[in-house]
């Protein structure tokens, strides 16, 4: 695959994100996207040829870790706003 259809390919996922991320169904679909997205990058970094397991269960690992994260933003965000 080239650059340009990589880059293509890319530009495309972009966009329906974009579209999705307009609704609530949308932005959760985009968030469980990221993290599944994140998981096999770890994984793959961690082990070279890793495999669908590999990624689940770096997933299993991330997905509490956002949600926490996650959590304490919100709560940072309602502390400041002094509600």
């Amino acid at each position: 695959m080239s650059v340009n259809s990589n880059t293509d390919a890319f530009d495309a996922r972009l966009r329906i994100v974009d579209r999705m991320g307009r609704t609530e169904e949308g932005r959760a679909a985009v968030l469980v996207y990221e993290r599944l997205m994140t998981a096999r990058a770890i994984a793959e970094s961690v082990l070279p040829g890793a495999t669908p397991a590999d990624v689940v269960g770096v997933l299993a690992v991330l997905s509490p870790l956002a949600d926490a994260c996650e959590a304490a933003e919100q709560a940072r965000m309602i502390s400041s706003s002094g509600t």
